[in-house]
C-alpha cells in the first residue's frame, strides 16, 4: 500500500514538473461541469442558484490560474538563456 501511494506521489510531482497544465486544467474542467450539473439541478427543482455552484465554478477558475502560474514557472525553470 505505501509503496503504490509513494509511486503515485512521484508521478504526481513528475507531472506538476514537466506539465502542470495536463493536471490542472482537467481539474478546472471537472470543477467546472460539477458546478453546471450542480446549477441545473437546483434550479431544475428550487428555480435559483446556489452557493455550491458558484464555489464550484469559483475553484474552477482559481485551479486554471494556479495552473497557468505553475506552467509560467516550470518555462522560467527549464528556459535556457542565450
Amino acid at each position: 500500500m505505501e509503496r503504490g501511494l509513494r509511486f503515485l506521489l512521484i508521478i504526481f510531482k513528475i507531472a506538476t514538473l514537466y506539465s502542470p497544465l495536463k493536471l490542472f486544467v482537467p481539474a478546472s474542467a471537472l470543477f467546472f461541469v460539477l458546478g453546471c450539473v450542480n446549477y441545473a439541478w437546483t434550479f431544475m427543482h428550487d428555480g435559483r442558484l446556489t452557493n455550491g455552484s458558484t464555489l464550484m465554478w469559483s475553484a474552477a477558475v482559481i485551479v486554471f490560474l494556479i495552473g497557468l502560474v505553475s506552467g509560467q514557472i516550470t518555462v522560467l525553470t527549464y528556459r535556457r538563456d542565450a
